[in-house]
This record gives structure tokens, C-alpha cells and sequence, in this order.
């Protein structure tokens, strides 16, 4: 992207191109959460190891059946295996396996094969840390969403993401302190980048605006949040002063008029000479005050039903300038998820164990997968 900006001229592009790259959020929520499974890495891969084991082959995963139905639990999940570069697909391993503890500690005492089950204390830290981590899941399948705008949510989640950071930094157990040290570090490496634009689109929501701003950023930045408000406050005029030349177009039409010699007053209007004198003497920024408007006027109450594009296209006549910004922002995508969710959470389709599957067979499978989920999808919408 650093060689695509030097070939393009700063001035066509929004703020001097300071907006042009928008990076993957889903993808950089997987970066923070793999550096925090560093800090608890032997207690995530005793669990993943008792998992592979009673997954291996049918019988074991009927033995481990009979187990879990003499014991008296409520889930009734089945045991997932994971892809260790799918952060995702780690964290339904454990809330899969975490229900079960009692069954692996109970068949280590019913085959000899099996050595060794996680302790107790490697259940205990895979609980808390998935408690506190269930946000960063929730919020990747927010971002997976294709069918409707994810740009104006994205900012509150990670407001919420990096408070989550601070409480558990704080956390009695000392490998949740230091999963929170390793992953607010990488946090803090990728916020400044893309919190700009996003920013942008939560104020452009009329449910939001500047107040959300003001009242996650003391819980953020402390005494420094009033400076941090106060940028992005002045980002959001300095974009919308970037559209201001397409409103001067009108404008500029009549100064000319009295530039070829014409009479204003032969026109037929008036009143035209009216509407010159005040385009000539004029010093108020109409595109600043569009936006000081839109910014004083209450917040909308949330609802869970709230169409912001609707919201958008009815009001594009109070705020032509603005309608044309929010077109722009919401447009773009927060992640590219959408398009790696099925290798996200598929896990492997060809194990050691079924690899004699032929290849007709085991595409059928996929597709099958995909169009059950797909059809499952469009139900709800």
C-alpha cells in the first residue's frame, strides 16, 4: 500500500490519502488473540491432545460416548478439533471440551492408551480465558456478516475489546495478566491505524455521534481523552470539507453570470441579485454548519431494528453533504472474513483418518455443508 501511495497523487486522494488503506479488523483480531494464547499455550495444548485422542477413530469417540452418558451432564455438544492458525476454531475446541472434564479425567482410569488428562489448573485457566475472550468471538462473526454495513459497528466492539484488555490485566491469575500484557501490545500496534475511519462512520451514525466518543475515550485514555476527542472531532470537518467542491458547482454558475456582462435583474428572478450578493458576501461555513448541526441534534434512541442506510436516504435532503460521506464510509468493509469463514470454522476436512475419501465425495460433503449453511442463513434474514 506504501508503494500504491507514492504512485497516486496526494492530491486526489480523501486527506491527503490518510484513509486509503483500510486493513482486515478480523484479521487483526486473530494477530491479537494468537499473541495472548502464547502466554497459556501448554495448558491450551494438554486439552487440544486429549481432543485429538478421542476423536482419532470411531471407536474412541464411541468409547467416550458411553463415558459422557454415565455421567450426568447438561451439554450436549460433540468434541471439536481445531486449526492452530484459526484462532476461531481454538476457541470452540475448549468451549467444546470444557463441559467434559469429568469424562477425560474418567477415562484415564478406563484405557491404558490414554496417559495423561489436562489438570485441573489447565481447565480452570481455558474457562476464565474463554469467559473473558467470548467478546472477540462474538464480534468476528459480527464481521462476517455480508448483509449489512459493518463499518458504523466496528468501533464500539473494539472499545469494548480493549477495556476488556485493561480489567483482565488485572486478573488474579497470572497467565491471564500476561495474555492481556502480550495482547494489548499488539492491540495498541494496530489501533492507531484503523480507529480514523471507523470513528468516522460511529459519528455519521445518528444513534452514536460524538457521544459514544466522549464516553468510551475517558474509560480509555484518562486525562488524555479530551485531546484524542478533539482529533477526532476535527478528522471528522477535515472530511467533510474534502466534499465541499462538489457543492460549488451551483455557485460558481451564477458569479458567472455577472462575469459575461449579463443583468442579473433580466433574468426573470428578482430576486437573483439578492441570491448573488449573498454568495459574494457570504463567510459562513454552510458545509461546517451542516455538520455542527447534524451533531447538536439529539441522539436517535438504540434500537435493535435500526436501518441507518434508510435512515440515511430519508434525511439526504437536511444533509446533502453528509449523505454523500456516509455513502462513502459505510461502504467499506471492516474485514475480508466473509470470504475465509468457511476454512475459519470448517476445521480439517481430510484427517489422517479419512483420507482414502475420494475427491467427488469429500467436494459433495463440502458443498452440502455449505449450502445447508447458506440456506440456514437466509432463513433468518
Amino acid at each position: 500500500m506504501e508503494k500504491m501511495k507514492e504512485k497516486l497523487r496526494p492530491d486526489n486522494l480523501l486527506l491527503k490519502g490518510e484513509l486509503l488503506h483500510m486493513k482486515c479488523c478480523a484479521h487483526i483480531l486473530s494477530l491479537i488473540f494468537q499473541q495472548g494464547l502464547s502466554a497459556i499455550q501448554s495448558g491450551i495444548e494438554s486439552i487440544r491432545e486429549s481432543v485429538v485422542f478421542w476423536t482419532a477413530t470411531p471407536k474412541r469417540v464411541e468409547k467416550f460416548e458411553e463415558t459422557k452418558d454415565g455421567v450426568s451432564l447438561s451439554s450436549k455438544r460433540k468434541l471439536v478439533l481445531d486449526c492452530k492458525t484459526r484462532w476461531n476454531s481454538t476457541y470452540l475446541m475448549l468451549m467444546s471440551a470444557i463441559p467434559y472434564k469429568e469424562v477425560f479425567n474418567s477415562l484415564i482410569h478406563k484405557d491404558k492408551s490414554y496417559k495423561q488428562a489436562p489438570s485441573d489448573h489447565d481447565w480452570l485457566l481455558a474457562k476464565v480465558m474463554c469467559e473473558k475472550l467470548k467478546l472477540f468471538y462474538s464480534v468476528t462473526e459480527m464481521f462476517s456478516g455480508v448483509r449489512y454495513p459493518t463499518a458504523n459497528l466496528f468501533f464500539p466492539k473494539i472499545c469494548e475489546i480493549r477495556m476488556l484488555l485493561q480489567e483482565c490485566s488485572i486478573s488474579p491469575y497470572a497467565e491471564i495478566k500476561r495474555m492481556a500484557t502480550n495482547m494489548a501490545k499488539k492491540f495498541e500496534q494496530y489501533w492507531s491505524l484503523i480507529h480514523g475511519v471507523l470513528a468516522l462512520a460511529t459519528i455519521l451514525n445518528p444513534g452514536f455521534k460524538m457521544k459514544l466518543i466522549e464516553y468510551y475515550f475517558p474509560k480509555m485514555y484518562g486525562d488524555e481523552s479530551p485531546l484524542e476527542v478533539e482529533r477526532l472531532r476535527k478528522l471528522t470537518y477535515d472530511l467533510v470539507k474534502e466534499y465541499k467542491p462538489c457543492d460549488a458547482k451551483e455557485t460558481d454558475f451564477s458569479l458567472n453570470i455577472s462575469d459575461f456582462g449579463m443583468d442579473v435583474d433580466d433574468c426573470g428572478d428578482p430576486l437573483a441579485g439578492f441570491d448573488l450578493f449573498v454568495s459574494t458576501t457570504s463567510t459562513v461555513d454552510t458545509y461546517k454548519s451542516e455538520l455542527d448541526y447534524y451533531l447538536e441534534e439529539n441522539v436517535l434512541p438504540r434500537t435493535g431494528d435500526f436501518d441507518i442506510l434508510a435512515w440515511w436516504k430519508a434525511n439526504g435532503l437536511k444533509y446533502p453533504t453528509l449523505q454523500r460521506v456516509v455513502r462513502d464510509v459505510l461502504a467499506i468493509h471492516v474485514s475480508t472474513v466473509a470470504s475465509e469463514s468457511a476454512f475459519s470454522t470448517g476445521g480439517r476436512h481430510v484427517t489422517p483418518h479419512r483420507n482414502r475419501l475420494h475427491p467427488d465425495t469429500l467436494e459433495a460433503l463440502i458443498c452440502v455443508q455449505d449450502w445447508l449453511r447458506d440456506e440456514k442463513l437466509g432463513s433468518i434474514f
